[in-house]
């Protein structure tokens, strides 16, 4: 018979072999149940309940640094340069709006902004676009609606009667026509110069998809930081047919002073993070020589028709962004970083 070493060995292996298949056992049935889908809807609604905390999905801060300036004078320079056909006042104002990754095309080819909108603007992207206007004027009367509940007198949009009422919401839908701009009135006082300053300083917002990314929701949130911010002045968006597409000036703010300039500057950054393709500087003038303009040319229009040498010193530094170096040294159309 075998030895009593023999049989110990075999009990061994008889025993190993058992927790083995056991082990087997468990391993397998662990995995039935891991891999039954109601397991793993359970465990990836875990996982949509931990990433969809208030502040998990929001965006990040993103710095100045991080983001492209466009600079408007050095395209504008560029402009009268390569192509002064579209320097001309005709053809200048939207030329100097067109989005910044279109004006190396623009200013190396025959290309202008009527081409671009008239031969790459299928009425597919007319449709998509008029429901994103849409829904955007939609948004802001139901705002409205909500307010004029909270006001008394005569509807607030509709005259100057009542405006002042608004004043003691933080911020509120602003004044411009609904067929033009949705816009945003944050703090007090309107219009917003300062101080009889013949300078409206201006802040702008380039989005990388406008139409998929500019929506009710996330405008309204940058006016709600921007009051939280202590800014006072007013933001507008374009809802006219074919600006949002091809131009860069995706959101438009303007400012009382460059402070106040500055804080929607850094609140445009920090709101609307990734999504931006750039930003950019410009000031409106005032002026009672401007007599055909209603005594006052925003930035673009000013631009075409004076150009830069009437603008004071420091309005320049603000308008290239002279603490990015681009006062001191001429950007690409493009809107690459200086």
């Amino acid at each position: 018979g075998p030895s009593g070493g023999h049989l110990q060995l075999s009990l061994l292996t008889v025993w190993l072999h058992w927790k083995l298949y056991c082990g087997f056992c468990k391993y397998a049935h662990l995995m039935k149940t891991l891999l039954r889908p109601p397991f793993l809807l359970r465990c990836v609604l875990e996982l949509c309940s931990i990433l969809c905390t208030p502040g998990m999905l929001a965006p990040a801060v993103v710095l100045a640094e991080e983001v492209r300036y466009i600079n408007q004078v050095a395209f504008f320079k560029r402009l009268r340069e390569k192509r002064p056909d579209l320097a001309q006042w005709e053809k200048c104002l939207m030329t100097l709006r067109i989005r910044s990754d279109r004006r190396d095309e623009v200013l190396n080819t025959k290309k202008t902004f009527e081409t671009i909108r008239d031969n790459e603007y299928p009425q597919s992207l007319r449709d998509v676009d008029n429901q994103w206007a849409e829904a955007h004027r939609k948004f802001q009367k139901e705002e409205r609606a909500v307010l004029q509940k909270q006001v008394t007198g005569r509807d607030p949009w509709e005259g100057e009667a009542h405006r002042d009422e608004l004043e003691k919401f933080k911020y509120y839908p602003g004044f411009y026509d609904l067929q033009w701009f949705i816009s945003y009135q944050v703090g007090p006082g309107h219009p917003p110069y300062h101080n009889n300053d013949k300078f409206l300083y201006k802040s702008f917002f380039e989005f990388k998809n406008p139409i998929q990314d500019l929506t009710p929701e996330l405008y309204r949130r940058f006016a709600e930081k921007l009051a939280a911010n202590g800014f006072v002045g007013d933001t507008k968006v374009a809802v006219i047919f074919a600006w949002e597409r091809h131009l860069f000036n995706s959101v438009i703010v303007h400012a009382p002073t460059t402070e106040q300039a500055l804080i929607a500057e850094k609140t445009g950054l920090e709101v609307f993070g990734g999504k931006l393709s750039g930003y950019s500087r410009g000031v409106d003038v005032k002026d009672e020589s401007f007599k055909n303009d209603d005594g006052e040319m925003d930035f673009h229009r000013y631009l075409c028709k004076i150009g830069t040498s009437n603008l004071p010193p420091a309005i320049l530094r603000f308008v290239q962004h002279a603490e990015r170096g681009g006062a001191s040294r001429a950007q690409p159309a493009s809107g690459q970083r200086d």
